[in-house]
């Protein structure tokens, strides 16, 4: 029997375009816990399990695209460190559910830095990210109630700044945090959510991967370094310092945004503390 859910989100006509896709009936669909720029589902099948990833409106908000994601996770196939794709259409993305355990915060810094080099290390994707780009997206998205006078000069100032590129595009996850890392069964890890993959300087990967794990800047480039086999590790300290800044202007940009969408006052919090922080 198939779970009752939203009306809006899996509907009949999405579960019957996905069975027959797939050739197999759903058995349970249950909406997943966490995912803070969607809201996704684990589905199951009679002989396998899967995630739904919606087009919905706050992958739309958050400049998501389930095309790009889905040309990354089939470029990434061979590595298989990633989820496999199984269907892609204008409603979403499924993909291959891994099974496993989230590592959650106990995840080593060695193992975090480890699959850092493996990502960077693959071929980038043919779609860059353009960070003024993403920031005008999430801006588009904000509540005009929460565009301030300082927010507003905060945000002309970041747009008209140049981007401080330091090294050659490579494959980038840009949300390598502890809870998108599976200990998968087999004690092989994996990453999730690939959303926001894209090609960018490796740098600025590692910039997001510290802010999102709460790392030290100077340890964890070090252990970037040694795990990559860079040996000028002062040159990436610095280039990781000049991007926390842009960092911290995208994650402000959208936590506001997502105080929009979700209508949750917890990510306004978060976003009026990033904006104090760099005034």
């Amino acid at each position: 029997m198939v779970t009752e859910v939203g009306e809006l989100i899996f509907n009949p006509t999405l579960k019957a375009m996905i069975e027959s896709r797939l050739n197999q009936p759903i058995i349970n669909a249950v909406p997943l816990q966490g995912g803070l720029s969607n809201r996704c589902w684990r589905v199951d099948f009679g002989s396998f399990s899967a995630v739904w990833r919606p087009v919905a409106e706050a992958s739309e908000a958050f400049a998501v695209s389930r095309l790009h994601e889905a040309n990354v996770l089939r470029q990434l196939k061979p590595q298989a460190f990633s989820p496999n794709v199984l269907l892609l259409s204008d409603e979403g993305l499924l993909v291959e559910w891994l099974e496993g355990e989230v590592y959650g915060a106990q995840c080593t810094l060695g193992t975090i830095m480890a699959l850092q080099t493996r990502i960077h290390q693959c071929p980038p994707p043919l779609h860059a990210l353009d960070v003024h780009k993403k920031a005008q997206q999430y801006w588009n998205a904000i509540n005009p109630d929460d565009k301030s006078v300082n927010l507003d000069r905060l945000f002309q100032r970041f747009q008209q700044t140049p981007l401080p590129y330091a090294f050659p595009l490579t494959c980038c996850h840009f949300d390598l945090g502890y809870y998108n890392v599976i200990r998968c069964d087999g004690q092989i890890d994996a990453v999730i959510d690939w959303e926001y993959a894209a090609a960018g300087d490796p740098s600025l990967d590692l910039a997001m991967t510290i802010q999102a794990n709460g790392y030290a800047l100077e340890e964890a480039v070090t252990a970037y370094c040694l795990a990559s086999g860079e040996s000028n590790t002062q040159r990436w300290q610095e280039a990781v310092t000049e991007w926390q800044p842009w960092c911290d202007y995208l994650a402000m940009l959208w936590y506001f945004a997502g105080a929009h969408v979700w209508q949750d006052e917890s990510y306004r919090v978060q976003a009026k503390r990033l904006l104090n922080q760099l005034l």
